[in-house]
């Protein structure tokens, strides 16, 4: 590499048993990042040792099963895709070979096994990202407008975060409340080895423990905008659209309520409702301040803005304007942020340590919701 010329940076994909191939199109699109092989542990069950295959076909590298080859010097950074209760173990043995680390959400299924990752982050010094939709432009148009004061001091905040995927053919009998059992097993496959897809992830997963899955985004935006430590967690799941969750005895939707050390009152809705509830799905935040209100629909490009007037004035007009968002998700988005941080020039939005006390109000979520009462922190 010549003087001047941005570094490129090699990166081994390790799993594709769930994300990873999404990720990888918007590494293989960023000229700083280049793949070189996609790696696995040996052993994997068939379906995922033949979506490893197919993706390393598709980007012309090899397809290693052994994790030593994550310790050979052509890999500066790791990206990992396994399945939830592979992940933490994974990002242990990378953290201590010193690469950075891309890390899909969430990447732990426990709190213990959380902390264990984010004390192997912290002593080994590497980078590490954790995946979320922080990098979104609707959620950095949410922080600027909430940074900036225009509705004064945040009271509160409510968020929507539904997927649409999947085709909810109705239930006969609900089952609430869900997702109460043991979290041993993450990864919910039929018995033909992946040959059906009823959420439409693309990894050919029948159920999800949404509460989890797609709760992690509210949470993370949540902890962004109030990073004051949650005291208290109080949060009700069901199956009430998918019959796989509802068989499964897993949650499709979740509400969560989280009261903050500073007194601040935090509201979640999420889960997976299907296509037939929404045709796009929902990424909404409401925030209350002491001088307005703010509306804002990630997956419906619309900001409402009610008061914000200055104090002793007067309060306008609602304003409303529709921007233009681009991809609602923010993954090139935050794969630029990840290759800033890669060079030292900017902090990752979501870090292992982070992501860690993220795990520990699902924690506490699922033991509400077992216990049907409040649980503090």
């Amino acid at each position: 590499m010549e003087s001047g010329e941005p570094r490129i940076y090699r990166m081994a994909l390790l799993s594709n048993a769930m994300h990873q191939d999404t990720y990888a199109r918007a590494f293989a699109r960023h000229p700083q990042l280049r793949i070189v092989a996609v790696v696995d542990e040996p052993g994997q069950e068939p379906y995922v040792a033949g979506r490893n295959r197919s993706l390393a076909a598709q980007y012309g590298v090899p397809y290693v099963e052994s994790l030593d080859r994550l310790s050979e010097p052509d890999v500066d950074v790791v990206s990992i895709g396994a399945q939830i209760e592979r992940r933490a173990g994974l990002a242990l043995e990378v953290a201590r070979l010193g690469k950075p680390l891309w890390l899909d959400k969430p990447p732990a299924p426990s709190a213990r096994q959380a902390e264990s990752l984010a004390a192997a982050v912290d002593a080994s010094g590497v980078m590490a990202l954790v995946f979320s939709h922080l990098a979104a432009p609707w959620a950095g148009a949410l922080r600027t407008a909430l940074t900036e004061g225009e509705i004064g001091d945040l009271l509160a905040l409510h968020l929507d975060f539904h997927f649409a995927k999947g085709d909810a053919r109705g239930l006969a009998d609900r089952r609430v409340p869900a997702g109460i059992g043991p979290r041993d097993v993450w990864t919910f496959r039929d018995a033909a080895g992946g040959t059906t897809d009823p959420t439409e992830s693309s990894h050919h997963v029948i159920a999800k423990r949404e509460l989890a899955e797609i709760g992690w985004y509210p949470l993370a935006l949540a902890q962004h905008l109030c990073p004051q430590p949650v005291r208290r967690v109080y949060a009700t799941a069901g199956a009430y659209f998918f019959p796989e969750h509802r068989d499964l005895g897993l949650e499709d939707f979740a509400t969560l309520t989280l009261t903050l050390a500073t007194g601040q009152v935090v509201t979640i809705s999420t889960g997976r409702t299907g296509r037939r509830s929404h045709p796009a799905g929902r990424m909404a935040v409401r925030a209350a301040g002491t001088r307005g209100t703010l509306a804002l629909d990630g997956g419906q490009p619309a900001v409402l803005l009610r008061g914000g007037a200055a104090p002793g004035a007067s309060v306008g007009a609602p304003r409303f304007h529709i921007p233009a968002w681009g991809d609602s998700t923010g993954v090139p988005a935050l794969v630029d942020h990840f290759v800033a941080c890669l060079a030292g020039t900017a902090t990752p939005l979501l870090t292992a340590r982070q992501a860690c006390e993220l795990v520990r109000i699902i924690d506490a979520a699922y033991e509400s919701v077992a216990q049907g009462q409040p649980v503090e922190l």
